[in-house]
């Protein structure tokens, strides 16, 4: 019985770790600055030191609502070519450098808002806002980077 107990020991306390680190933690609360910048842009911030990501979430006015007679679509054109090349880079060399950096970016229009969101590990994050901010200050609008039709592949 005591063999028993004892080969059955490196499991038991195997196990009593997987519960500990399972068990859910005590609850905090959490802590939401407001942050205003020169410009008057008022953000909200909220830390988490466990994670080591930077998580950013904006929207602005403007979307589908504001486009233009006539040109309706203008608003979604617009926000999903905005991670397709800025600055000197084209959508190419824009995309490699998100991917080498692991940083996911993304724009939408909605009827009164345009939104973005930007995701990356705290070591990128430097690169990674620069990157934002040439999306939304100086992005490019290629021509190659607009897909035109439907794919003709299993179409009739």
């Amino acid at each position: 019985m005591a063999r028993f107990f004892r080969g059955a020991l490196p499991g038991f306390l195997l196990l009593l770790a997987v519960f500990a680190v399972a068990m859910p933690r005590e609850a905090t609360a959490v802590t939401v600055e407001r942050v205003e910048s020169p410009g008057g842009i008022v953000a909200w911030l909220v830390r988490d030191s466990m994670v080591p990501l930077v998580s950013i979430e904006f929207s602005f006015r403007g979307g589908s609502a504001l486009d233009p007679a006539g040109k309706a679509g203008l608003a979604s054109m617009t926000s999903s070519l905005m991670d397709e090349g800025a600055g000197d880079m084209d959508s190419q060399a824009f995309q490699r450098k998100l991917s080498d950096l692991a940083v996911t970016m993304s724009f939408a229009a909605g009827m009164d808002t345009i939104r973005g969101s930007l995701k990356t590990l705290n070591r990128t994050r430097d690169e990674a806002v620069g990157l934002l901010a040439l999306a939304l200050t100086n992005p490019r609008f290629d021509e190659d980077a607009i897909v035109v039709g439907v794919p003709s592949v299993g179409w009739p």
